[in-house]
């Protein structure tokens, strides 16, 4: 179980599944919003904009505006 913030978890395999098509639509569209990644994943915005949070936190994401983009290693 991977931990999103308090109260909220994420199976691990589903964890890897949403973190490969965040990867994957950002690399095809160069960006994604919170609404198209629920869309993606078919699950509420709360888990959604949890994710999403939890990988700009870890520096796999980087919010511009009301989009994220994948970040760059320096």
């Amino acid at each position: 179980m991977i931990k999103l913030k308090d109260g909220l978890f994420f199976a691990t395999e589903s964890f890897e599944k949403a973190k490969d098509k965040l990867i994957e639509t950002i690399n095809k569209n160069r960006k994604i919003t919170l609404a198209k990644f629920r869309d993606v994943l078919k699950t509420s915005r709360k888990y959604s904009e949890a994710l999403l949070e939890y990988f700009d936190k870890e520096g796999l994401t980087k919010r511009v505006e009301d989009y994220r983009i994948l970040k760059k290693n320096d």
